[in-house]
């Protein structure tokens, strides 16, 4: 890690070792900025910088000093949006107060340091008294990389059968949660057809809104930011039974797993998927890694034998029960707690919704092998085709899975 040597200069500022600067000398004046980081701030980048005093974590000189307060743990809440969209996993604040004469040369250390501090711990520094966000160099949200032919992606799901999503207001609660925790799943493009037809650059959130009012219930090609590989919406109308099965609402966003290596992405897309599903208020969601993605272009394809797993898991809006391999994370809404109550004992509630997880999404753990088996009865069972030909649990809290009942 390459971190400022603070030089002596010919302006008066000449950097000392212990003892500290008098303190009349020092109180006159106090200069802050902040850094809100991924990780800790560690003292040890600056060991053997010219003018640093381990012992009172600062950098001094005969008329000023630079003082590192130790890191404080923030909740996720207490960050603001314009801050929080920066970096995913922002988990820590660190304070650097210039005391005494707040010099040229004083500020442009201070500001070195920061910037080196931000390096370290991934990083944004914030300037109060100048109004200022800067981003170091080398620090991002997330650095592609090379493109490869077959990658695997962790997809998030959440089906629903409330309204959720179906007015404008509650729209922009959700477009407010991706832009603060997840802002690479906003649209790049959008439209009916491929490739999308609208530039959300261009046209911006409203065109998107009326877009949606328009065509909520239809098809939506919805093409994202890296390394979010896809964003599907599904609204049917009706919900419910239909001639072909169960239908939800659903919403599904796929993320490159290689994102979970990057700085912050495993701390962020849990606190993504706990937020999300308080605003969803899921039936069930889950989370799973699959493989087998590849690239053309903009647009994602899914190779044929991972289709193969949809006669595991799910088929797009078509609710049929939970699946036998649970992967990574779960999250169970009030019909399913009250059946699967072996679940419930193992997670860990939140705001009336059931949350269990794997500790680490990245690794082949299913989460079965924390909270037991799904029971048979309210289990998926394997695809049988569309239509009546599909079979469905032995328990099934959601009334009529087909309309018209007996044709």
């Amino acid at each position: 890690m390459t971190v400022p040597d603070f030089p002596d200069n010919d302006s008066g500022d000449v950097l000392i070792s212990p003892p500290p600067p008098s303190p009349g000398i020092l109180a006159t004046v106090s200069y802050d900025v902040q850094i809100y980081s991924v990780r800790a701030f560690d003292a040890a980048i600056f060991e053997g910088v010219k003018g640093w005093n381990p012992k009172q974590c600062s950098f001094q000189t005969a008329s000023w000093q630079i003082v590192v307060n130790p890191s404080d743990k923030i909740l996720p809440e207490d960050i603001e949006d314009e801050i929080a969209s920066l970096l995913p996993g922002i988990s820590f604040l660190t304070e650097l107060n210039l005391e005494g004469r707040s010099t040229d040369v004083a500020k442009r250390r201070l500001r070195s340091a920061a910037k080196a501090i931000a390096k370290a711990t991934h990083g944004v520094v914030v300037n109060p008294q100048e109004d200022t966000i800067e981003t170091p160099a080398g620090v991002s949200r997330f650095s592609p990389s090379p493109k490869e032919e077959r990658f695997s992606v962790i997809q998030l799901s959440w089906w629903f059968l409330n309204d959720a999503l179906l007015g404008r207001a509650k729209r922009e609660s959700f477009f407010g949660l991706l832009e603060r925790q997840l802002p690479e799943a906003m649209p790049k493009r959008y439209g009916l057809y491929e490739p999308p037809q609208h530039v959300y650059a261009q046209t911006g959130k409203e065109h998107l809104h009326q877009f949606l009012d328009e065509n909520l219930h239809d098809p939506i090609v919805w093409y994202a930011h890296r390394p979010v590989a896809s964003v599907h919406l599904a609204f049917p109308k009706p919900l419910g039974a239909s001639r072909q099965g169960f239908r939800s609402n659903l919403v599904e966003i796929e993320i490159e797993s290689a994102a979970l290596n990057q700085p912050g992405w495993a701390e962020n897309l849990p606190r993504f998927w706990r937020q999300t599903s308080g605003l969803l208020r899921p039936i069930y969601g889950d989370v799973r890694k699959i493989g087998g993605y590849v690239r053309h272009g903009a647009a994602v394809y899914v190779t044929a034998d991972s289709l193969e797993q949809s006669d595991e898991t799910t088929r797009s809006w078509f609710w049929r029960g939970i699946p036998l391999n649970l992967g990574q994370a779960v999250v169970l809404g009030d019909d399913y707690q009250k059946l699967w109550p072996d679940f419930v004992a193992k997670s860990q509630i939140e705001d009336g919704l059931a949350f269990a997880s794997t500790a680490d999404w990245s690794s082949e753990e299913d989460l079965s092998q924390r909270v037991g088996r799904v029971p048979k009865a309210l289990a998926l069972r394997p695809l049988a085709g569309m239509g009546r030909s599909q079979q469905y649990p032995e328990v099934w809290p959601f009334g009529p899975v087909f309309d018209p009942p007996n044709a």
